[in-house]
């Protein structure tokens, strides 16, 4: 959440900044905004890379039922959404 936090402050910054409208402003503006955007992404990355290793496990899982469910329609739609 502190994260969050100071992108907004950033992207606020960056508009009072805009609002002055001389070069040094803008370029600081520019600067703030960029990295508002780099914090997001790497939320956005984290946030999903988070689930991989849940991801990976229940793949394993679900391979290891496959000699027993292989053939219910329902189990190979699951298995072929998780790959």
């Amino acid at each position: 959440m502190e994260q969050l936090e100071r992108v907004a402050v950033e992207i606020e910054e960056a508009g009072r900044l805009i609002k002055v409208g001389r070069v040094p402003h803008l370029r600081l503006a520019f600067l703030l905004l960029d990295n508002a955007t780099e914090v997001m992404m790497h939320l956005a990355v984290q946030g999903q890379n988070l689930f991989q290793g849940v991801y990976a496990s229940m793949h394993r899982q679900m391979l290891s039922m496959q000699s027993v469910l292989g053939d219910d329609r329902n189990f190979m739609n699951q298995l072929r959404k998780i790959e």
